[in-house]
């Protein structure tokens, strides 16, 4: 697990300060490679093969063609990869999975990704053919950044060494501001910089250093298969894939452990992980004096799978501490608060000897585990069918609490249902705080013909359509957090609930495995219930995860709601609210050459009078903006 940096033109000094740059992502080890082309870094956090011959760059040679890598990640079944390669005549110098993406490069050009279980972003200069080839892995574990004019190509894992480079045609891109309100970070591949991108997950790309030209194609997405197996079938094979994808998470030669909140997902997660490593380190977050502290349950599930427990506890001012050291080194506005949280948490794993974690990511994407929001195909199912009759309006009286949910909208796309539940900011609260509110129409259409487009690429079923939106959009925007909070502190974090043979397996499987009703009776009554009243009240989400997870975790942990990883800004909302004050209305406030300071001070306003966490929230992501701009805005507008 490292970081990666390149560019197309020799530079030793430069090169050398980009991998400086991000030097906590590998403290380890770093190195540099040169030609009349090109300028490859790397910076290395050693966890396979820690001997010298896991260096990086790395060359490999074979019947006298050669290439070089820069890379991050971890191939899980490169062993299985390298016995087939040897088989073909090619020979190995090390341990490393490194050297078995050379060769498979090497032997099967472009395609060998796809036979690749793992997480990855690298890039491979192949000086015979003057190209650079990059490859980030499908769900987007591994962070890959770029920028292209005419003159230059730079990659690099993080912005900030991208940043370096003198005379680049860069700015803060103002319709991301209003994206982070709505998503808490961009989508897609744009950055909050304009010109510098994103490379996709699942994609590849190709650039040709004569040409100049680039080339990017996708080599993987979801696929959709029919699947029939019953409930016992499923759960037997969705065991197999878990035990699976957790062994080969373990492969280390490095101390491995796990986050475990107390949840159904690590903590399931951490007794496959207990079956196979004794003493096993587990890791967790506490709130002191807090009534949204839930530890305990993290205690609990320790104590079953006897794993050696570490805990961390955060109050208001370790929490702001952390958050304003945090925004100086990421390089994008933290997403969720929990991040800090995380970041935190890493430290302490870090200090504790403990350089690999595994995390429960993903699992909400696939096993509908956002319960309100993925119940909400049902409320869309029954709008569609009311929009087919004459009489609406008649129809929608009757459904009242439909109709009071959705303040009188008839939703029938899955885009306008999503744009309705998913923003964290509705359009008539961005339009309270952003200046350029001609702007805000504009990118709310975009958006919403980019999750049409999306979503269109899955026929028929719209609980299968949120899942995919949650798994293309959503769960890149997650794990980046999950890279950047770790990383920071030379953490490499496994995600095996987005293995993707288990996401190919699950997602496919029919949603009454996923998310039933508890009975015919419980359905009925929900007929005229909306999403909120029904999530795990008339529903069991996740529950062919549960149902696996009896054998394994006390049965109170396996059946209690979901919580999630709140932060208890309802306790800390004065201080946090004073906090606002002194930063976004100040004299030195960045936010407001972008924000409206009236929609500001009123957004501040409305909150002291809101017992809602979310909405306090929303105070906290102004925050969150002004600390990016004020850290980071210098360094980009200096272009």
């Amino acid at each position: 697990m490292c970081g990666i940096n390149g560019f197309t033109w020799p530079d030793k000094e430069l090169i050398d300060k980009m991998n400086e740059t991000i030097e906590h992502r590998g403290p380890d080890d770093s190195g540099i490679y040169v030609s009349d082309e090109v300028s490859f870094g790397h910076v290395r956090l050693s966890i396979i093969d820690l001997t010298k011959r896991g260096h990086q760059p790395m060359e490999y040679e074979h019947n006298g063609k050669k290439l070089i890598i820069t890379y991050n990640g971890e191939i899980y079944n490169f062993f299985e990869i390298r016995k087939y390669l040897e088989s073909q005549g090619y020979a190995f110098k090390s341990k490393t999975d490194t050297e078995v993406i050379l060769a498979a490069y090497m032997n099967l050009g472009p395609d060998c990704v796809k036979f690749f279980n793992g997480m990855w972003a690298f890039a491979i200069y192949d000086p015979e053919n003057g190209k650079i080839f990059l490859s980030r892995d499908r769900l987007g574990i591994k962070p890959l950044y770029y920028y292209i004019d005419k003159y230059k190509f730079i990659f690099s894992s993080e912005v900030k060494a991208i940043l370096l480079h003198d005379n680049l045609n860069i700015s803060i891109r103002n319709e991301s501001l209003i994206e982070y309100l709505m998503f808490r970070s961009t989508y897609g591949e744009n950055t909050f910089i304009d010109n510098i991108k994103k490379l996709l997950p699942g994609n590849n790309m190709l650039f040709d250093l004569k040409t100049k030209e680039l080339n990017i194609f996708e080599f993987w997405d979801v696929p959709i298969i029919d699947n029939e197996d019953d409930e016992h079938e499923s759960i037997k094979r969705v065991e197999e894939l878990m035990r699976k994808s957790i062994d080969r998470r373990m492969i280390s030669d490095v101390p491995v452990g796990s986050i475990l909140s107390g949840g159904l997902d690590s903590s399931i997660s951490t007794a496959y992980m207990g079956e196979t490593k004794k003493d096993l380190n587990t890791f967790t977050v506490r709130f002191k004096n807090s009534n949204f502290d839930e530890g305990e349950y993290a205690t609990k599930v320790s104590n079953y799978l006897s794993t050696k427990h570490h805990e961390i506890w955060i109050d208001f001012d370790t929490f702001i501490d952390a958050m304003q050291k945090y925004a100086s080194l990421k390089d994008e506005p933290i997403g969720v608060p929990n991040e800090i949280a995380l970041f935190l948490l890493s430290k302490r794993i870090r200090d504790s000897g403990v350089y690999v974690v595994l995390s429960g990511e993903g699992s909400d994407e696939i096993f509908y585990g956002y319960n309100r929001i993925f119940r909400s195909p049902y409320d869309l199912e029954r709008m569609q069918l009311i929009s087919l009759y004459a009489e609406t309006e008649k129809l929608m009286n009757r459904y009242e609490k439909l109709y009071n949910k959705y303040n009188g909208k008839l939703i029938t796309k899955m885009e306008d249902l999503i744009l309705y539940l998913y923003p964290y900011w509705k359009e008539r609260d961005i339009s309270k705080v952003i200046r350029e509110k001609k702007d805000i129409q504009s990118i709310i259409k975009k958006t919403k013909d980019d999750i049409r487009k999306l979503v269109g690429r899955i026929p028929y079923d719209n609980y299968r359509k949120l899942s995919y939106f949650f798994i293309k959009l959503h769960l890149p925007i997650l794990l980046n957090r999950v890279d950047n909070s770790t990383m920071m502190n030379a953490v490499e974090t496994r995600v095996p609930f987005i293995d993707h043979e288990l996401v190919e397996y699950v997602f496919n499987l029919p949603n009454y495995l996923k998310n039933p009703f508890k009975s015919i009776d419980e359905w009925k009554e929900s007929i005229d219930m909306t999403s909120d009243e029904i999530a795990e009240n008339k529903d069991i989400p996740k529950y062919i995860l549960k149902k696996l997870a009896e054998k394994k975790i006390p049965s109170d942990i396996v059946w209690r709601k979901k919580i999630g990883f709140p932060i208890p800004f309802l306790e800390w909302k004065d201080r946090l609210i004073d906090y606002a004050k002194n930063i976004l209305l100040s004299k030195e406030s960045y936010l407001i050459k972008y924000f409206d300071l009236e929609g500001v001070q009123e957004v501040i306003a409305e909150i002291l009078n809101s017992g809602n966490n979310y909405d306090i929230q929303r105070l906290w992501m102004l925050i969150s903006l002004e600390l990016w701009l004020r850290n980071w805005s210098d360094k980009i507008c200096r272009q």
